[in-house]
């Protein structure tokens, strides 16, 4: 099986300045984009390309000083994903760090791009996130998946579920996006890593999974979903991830832990257990269309990932201050998403006892 991914960590954008007049660099794209790469092509996991890169330390890294060009971004990103051979892997994974840009086109129609160094508004934008969803659409990979943490990368999921699932078939996919199509995102406090970046290390880490286990898209993403929730709760930054699968599981990184206790065979199970469930979210698009009425952003997709997903488990109360609701509101319509649940789970062939 060919693995390939294209990994990018741009810190120099000689063009782009703030208000004051000064260049807006970035500190953490290059290391973001080197950590994910060692993890990525530990025990052969995948194929790595790193860009810009160069040796350091006797060992081919991400370099933070070298500029990397629009022109240079759209020709690793085709070469992935629509090689000229003709022969492209059957996963492919694009990991970017860097600057997001948005152009406002018209009052209530934006575009968004994967800045590279030669950005210059007006000029330059970068890499369209709408090309990106067009060369996904054309490519021949099998499994495709997409991590931006960048500011307004959001872009990328604005796409309904029915094109998702027809323009794809026999195609499975993940994508990650640290924040909305109108958010910036942020790098942690330490200033070690983006956010999105911290928390993709983290459920990646292989000395937490059992040597048979592999994580996969569905693990990964309850993982990140849940750090980042709690990182949220904790320093109240305004950016919110988007994560969508598509079709099959996907494995990325296999388990290095021998199992020797019962205590982390049960982790382990609590683990499966969410990745169905996970699963059984994504795959229902009846719990996103049962919502209060004038109040879509209340849906038993929401309701079931807060009540059922978060660590600890979200009040009804919260929640209901969240979306500007009563709690007796989100209390009536939590009672009647249970009910569809427990249809869902009898579906999938589990009876309680």
């Amino acid at each position: 099986m060919s693995r390939d991914a294209l990994v990018v960590g741009i810190n120099k954008y000689p063009f782009l300045k703030n208000s004051s007049g000064s260049h807006k660099h970035l500190t953490t794209p290059a290391s973001d984009a080197e950590a994910i790469a060692q993890l990525l092509e530990a025990q052969n996991n995948f194929r790595v390309k790193r860009f810009p890169a160069k040796v350091i330390d006797n060992k081919l890294q991400v370099d933070p000083n070298i500029p990397f060009k629009t022109e240079e971004l759209e020709k690793a990103i085709l070469d992935l994903f629509l090689p000229e051979t003709g022969k492209p892997p059957e996963t492919a994974l694009l990991f970017f760090a860097g600057h997001g840009l948005r152009k406002q086109l018209r009052a209530n129609f934006t575009q968004g791009f994967l800045a590279a160094s030669d950005v210059n508004p007006g000029k330059i934008w970068g890499f369209s996130l709408r090309d990106l969803w067009d060369i996904l659409q054309q490519s021949q990979v099998k499994q495709q998946i997409i991590w931006l943490d960048c500011c307004f990368s959001g872009e990328l999921l604005n796409f309904k579920d029915t094109e998702l699932g027809t323009q794809s078939s026999g195609c499975d996919r993940f994508l990650m996006a640290a924040s909305r199509d109108y958010e910036v995102a942020y790098q942690q406090l330490d200033g070690k890593h983006g956010v999105l970046t911290g928390a993709i290390l983290a459920g990646l880490n292989p000395h937490q999974v059992p040597e048979d286990d592999w994580i996969t898209n569905r693990t990964l993403a309850v993982s990140v979903e849940q750090k980042l929730q709690k990182y949220y709760d904790l320093v109240k930054i305004p950016q919110s991830p988007l994560i969508n699968n598509h079709g099959e599981a996907i494995k990325l990184i296999q388990g290095r832990v021998k199992v020797t206790s019962e205590s982390f065979e049960e982790d382990a199970i609590n683990l499966q257990f969410r990745q169905l469930f996970q699963e059984i979210l994504h795959a229902e698009a009846r719990l996103r269309n049962c919502h209060l009425q004038k109040h879509p952003e209340c849906n038993c997709q929401l309701l079931a990932q807060r009540r059922l997903l978060k660590d600890p488990p979200n009040t009804l109360t919260n929640i209901a201050q969240d979306l500007n609701l009563t709690s007796a509101q989100v209390a009536r319509h939590w009672s009647k998403c249970k009910n569809i649940l427990q249809e869902i789970v009898k579906n999938i062939g589990y009876l309680p006892e």
